[in-house]
């Protein structure tokens, strides 16, 4: 994606937590599965922790251009 001019963030979609073997317990109350969205938060695009995760999600973000292209699309308006 970056020889391509987008920048790049990679997450992972299922991170460390398909290793927990009582999901669903855990998942049923909400003190926990709060807890469990917390950990997520705050793991989810950690470079450390990506390999953990058997998928990953990149998402590219290309650079808004100030040229004429850039200017216009940026003018463009729906309707007449």
């Amino acid at each position: 994606m970056s020889e391509a001019g987008f920048g790049q963030t990679s997450v992972a979609i299922e991170g460390p937590g398909w290793l927990l073997q009582d999901f669903e317990a855990q998942w049923a109350d909400p003190m926990l599965r709060e807890a469990l969205l917390e950990v997520i938060r705050r793991t989810e695009s950690e470079p450390s922790l990506l390999g953990a995760s058997s998928h990953l999600l990149s998402v590219g973000r290309k650079p808004r251009s100030d040229g004429p292209a850039g200017g216009q699309v940026a003018k463009t308006r729906a309707g007449p």
